[in-house]
């Protein structure tokens, strides 16, 4: 052969072997996702894979052959990331493979899926195929499945919907029914802490107090909500009115209040019916509360308070039409012989967290006008005695309806000195 011929031919070789080789590393299984289980119960561990492909694996140790395989949904798409987990319930094994799909570099994914295998003499079974991940047109909520030591568990979250123990949220849970192959729901495992200590209730009210630190700002499951996006702040829990209450709600489900300041929490009023038993989680502090549930009022009294700017009410035992009208948290602010007006007062005047002391003296009425009118006249400068007046303005801008007092200290301010709202920007 001559030797240009030669070289000809050998280039055109290696052109077509660079052209090859890239195809041939493409059609190699990659893994995403690889655990190692027993799946079989031969004390082996056995090899379960999510392939880049969108295939679910299955590689008995010691067993010959290509093994199991299930498949996601057919798509187009790309496949971005993949988890997989498993779990033994007596003696059935389950494995929960999720996978998203949608370009690497775009924020969020296209589409996601759970799916959930059991194994059965050799094969992977489907026992649910889920579309999970974010929900809504903006992605409100989110649609999620869990292996948990309770069973199976479909269920839905939405941002600001937690407990103060960050223990998972479980919204609209429903758990598999392994014998009718569906998810139904069912009452959930409460995530309390073994030995948590149990406490029994008051009969009656506590002794002065009504809600201003903490507010309820998320319930789990609300009778009115058909779903995770339609949930509200729970207002019927702090309104006063026993003819509104949560409703809807069973075991495992949860109402969680916050406070945007530091007063320690003295006790817990609850008005309800058809409630045996509440879980408490106030800070790192948890206490199971026995209740009577035949007694619309009762009182849980916290010696000493507990430091807490986080409250999580868990249903423990409950009736299946419960219901609970009130439920306050209240801290030693609340629990003051005038309902901590005269504590608000002069923390504004102090200028220490205004805004906050504020819109918590907004809701005590003409109480708080009186205890403002007070500090004003008691204030040890201008600066704290204009704050106290301010705060005086705003309240009746509210429309609380303020008495000769406040508005004798208010004319008698603007003649000293003009108050403005940038008093209370501290």
């Amino acid at each position: 052969m001559p030797l240009r011929r030669a070289v000809a031919w050998a280039g055109a070789a290696l052109a077509a072997l660079a052209m090859t080789e890239p195809r041939a590393a493409a059609q190699t299984p990659v893994a995403t996702a690889e655990l190692r289980f027993d799946i079989d119960g031969d004390g082996a561990a056995d090899a379960i894979r999510v392939e880049a492909s969108g295939l679910v694996t299955l590689q008995r140790s010691g067993a010959p052959g290509a093994g199991a395989v299930r498949a996601f949904r057919a798509t187009d798409l790309p496949l971005r990331r993949a988890t997989l987990s498993a779990r033994r319930y007596g003696r059935r094994a389950v494995i929960l493979a999720q996978a998203e799909f949608g370009p690497r570099r775009a924020p969020r994914p296209a589409a996601a899926e759970a799916l959930v295998l059991a194994y059965d003499r050799g094969d992977l079974v489907v026992l649910a195929h889920e579309a999970v991940g974010p929900q809504g047109r903006d992605g409100e909520w989110s649609r999620d499945v869990a292996l948990t030591p309770a069973g199976v568990v479909r269920y839905q979250s939405r941002p600001g919907i937690a407990r103060c123990d960050g223990a998972p949220a479980y919204l609209y849970a429903e758990m598999f029914d392994f014998d009718r192959r569906a998810f139904r729901r069912a009452t959930l495992p409460v995530q309390l802490p073994a030995g948590t200590p149990i406490a029994a209730a008051r009969v009656g009210a506590p002794p002065a107090g009504r809600p201003i630190a903490f507010r309820f700002d998320a319930v789990s499951r609300d009778a009115r909500a058909a779903g995770a996006a339609d949930l509200a702040p729970p207002r019927e829990l702090a309104d006063g009115d026993p003819a509104t209450a949560w409703t809807g709600f069973s075991r495992g489900d949860f109402a969680t209040a916050r406070q945007r300041t530091d007063h320690p929490v003295a006790g817990v009023r609850v008005v309800a019916r058809g409630v045996r038993e509440l879980g408490l989680v106030l800070g790192d502090r948890t206490l199971r509360v026995r209740l009577h549930p035949r007694a619309a009022e009762q009182w849980i009294e916290l010696s000493p308070p507990v430091r807490a700017r986080c409250a999580t009410a868990v249903i423990t035992a409950a009736d299946r039409d419960a219901a609970i009208a009130e439920l306050h948290v209240l801290t030693d602010l609340e629990l003051s012989a005038d309902g901590g007006a005269r504590a608000l007062a002069e923390q504004v005047a102090r200028g220490d967290r205004t805004v906050d002391a504020v819109d918590q003296l907004a809701r005590l009425g003409a109480a708080a006008l009186d205890a403002l009118t007070a500090a004003a006249r008691a204030a040890p400068t201008d600066e704290a005695a204009a704050r106290a007046r301010t705060a005086i303005a705003v309240l009746v801008a509210r429309g609380v309806a303020p008495g000769a007092g406040a508005l004798d200290e208010l004319i008698a301010g603007c003649a000293r000195a003009r108050a403005g709202t940038a008093a209370l920007s501290t």
